[in-house]
């Protein structure tokens, strides 16, 4: 076979069994920092290693560092849900649930169906504040 032919073909076939295995090289390159938190549904999910409280003050600090106008705040003994409103008029919504006395559940929602990349900032901005 001539190169060119191996050339092409490469660039045919790549694609084809990248995607035929469920994009995994996609999700390897990018599993890194991010390996506990999902984007399922529109909300970015995961575990922050902190207690309730601490992850509700870093959340607030998060909002603050980001610039996101803080419209509520509720918060007892087992749940937190803090909403905002960002410099780009998205809503911004962090629930937070106990999950033991040093692990809290997360989910962050932008807006009505969710963005990802955003989600992943602010929750890069509540770890770093933690």
């Amino acid at each position: 076979m001539k190169k060119s032919h191996r050339v092409a073909a490469l660039f045919i076939l790549a694609p084809i069994v990248g995607l035929a295995s469920g994009g995994c090289w996609y999700v390897a390159a990018g599993a890194g920092a991010y390996a506990g938190y999902r984007f399922v549904d529109g909300e970015y999910k995961g575990v922050v290693h902190a207690s309730l409280s601490d992850t509700a003050r870093a959340t607030r600090a998060a909002f603050k560092d980001l610039e996101i106008r803080e419209k509520s705040v509720e918060q007892d003994s087992e749940n937190a849900t803090i909403k905002g409103v960002s410099t780009g008029d998205k809503d911004v919504s962090v629930r937070l649930e106990r999950a033991g006395k040093n692990d809290t559940n997360i989910r962050v929602r932008i807006d009505v169906f969710g963005d990802q990349s955003y989600s992943q900032i602010v929750v890069d901005k509540i770890n770093e504040n933690l």
